[in-house]
């Protein structure tokens, strides 16, 4: 949820005319400010991928009708976005502190 809410922060449009641009120089500034901006769309589009895969493993387990493998199937699925969960929000993290570290504006 944080993640989309960050992403609607920012105007798309804006933001990809804009990625590491100097509109003055006419020509991309620095490679920092490039990849702040895509890591500025990257973590809500992660965090959608993660919403869909724990949806379909719920609907795995959901369907599965008592059939262990379909059970595990969906077992599997949602222990994999937990951990892919646990990633994203460490990648945003180690993100935000090595940005204000370097002094990079978010």
């Amino acid at each position: 949820m944080i993640f989309i809410l960050l992403a609607l922060n920012n105007s798309f449009g804006d933001a990809i005319t804009n990625i590491g641009h100097d509109p003055q120089a006419g020509r991309f500034t620095d490679v920092a400010s490039i990849i702040s901006k895509l890591l500025t769309y990257a973590f809500p589009a992660g965090g959608l991928v993660l919403f869909f895969f724990l949806a379909s493993g719920g609907f795995d387990l959901m369907t599965s009708a008592g059939d262990p493998k379909k059970i595990e199937q969906g077992k599997e699925k949602i222990t994999s976005a937990l951990v892919g969960f646990i990633i994203l929000f460490a990648a945003y993290w180690i993100y935000l502190i090595v940005a204000y570290i370097l002094g990079i504006k978010i």
